[in-house]
């Protein structure tokens, strides 16, 4: 760790609400607690002064199956990247299953 998902839309787009979703096998012993994220940053690439800019950070030290984060005013960005620093304890890697940016 760190590990790092990117993703670039290639052109910018406003974005107001970010949904992570941690892998986590229903009805089995394959919980979010075992395999989840747990403290991430959500960072916005800023073309002005090419570096990344962080947006919000998720700082709970467990894993949840699911969070939404509500941006207080919407940014525009051509790529976002979520920063996970810390993981659930089974083997240190960084498992999302999915990552959603909202606009309008």
């Amino acid at each position: 760790l760190p590990q790092w998902l990117e993703v670039d839309f290639g052109k910018e787009h406003p974005i107001q609400r970010f949904v992570v979703i941690n892998y986590q096998k229903d009805k089995s012993p394959e919980t979010v607690g075992k395999w989840g994220v747990r403290n991430y940053t959500i960072e916005m690439w800023d073309k002005r002064n090419q570096k990344w800019k962080a947006l919000l950070a998720e700082a709970s030290d467990y894993p949840s199956k699911v969070r939404v984060h509500q941006l207080s005013k919407p940014v525009r960005t051509d790529r976002f990247r979520v920063l996970i620093t810390d993981v659930a304890p089974l083997d240190g890697q960084a498992r999302l299953l999915q990552v959603e940016a909202w606009g309008r």
